[in-house]
């Protein structure tokens, strides 16, 4: 934990120095009823655009599967064998959500993005992780 906040310290010190000073935007709100107006107006521009009511069920239908197997999975791996499970214990299956849980979680958007640009541009020919992977 403490090598994650010296990293960000020293990024944050590398940025401070290197980084040009940047000025307010021409438009920035000159009071907080200007500031909420600016923002009342993005939200109501995000939900006029086409089919984002689509989008919006689309991805809470996708976390609404994975909030059920986040709760249901671990019946089925801590289960007997005998019963139809695979009889894990708590520490293996600590394990299992703890790495490569996380690992999944973080990059599962990454693939995501890049899984139709790599189909696009000739199968593993676009993105280096998929070209790996088609090594294998």
């Amino acid at each position: 934990m403490m090598l994650v906040a010296a990293i960000l310290a020293a990024a944050a010190v590398w940025h401070y120095y290197l980084l040009p000073p940047g000025a307010k935007a021409a438009d920035t709100p000159s009071s907080v009823r200007a500031a909420l107006a600016t923002t009342a107006d993005a939200w109501v521009s995000f939900f006029k655009k086409p089919r984002v009511w689509m989008m919006i069920t689309a991805v809470f239908f996708y976390r609404f599967a994975e909030g059920f197997i986040e709760k249901i999975g671990p019946l089925f791996l801590m289960d007997k064998r005998t019963v139809g499970g695979l009889g894990l214990d708590n520490m293996a299956l600590g394990n299992i959500n703890g790495t490569f849980g996380t690992v999944a979680f973080v990059g599962e958007p990454y693939w995501a993005g890049c899984w139709p640009r790599a189909t696009v541009c000739g199968g593993c020919s676009c993105c280096w992780p998929l070209r790996s992977m088609c090594r294998m």
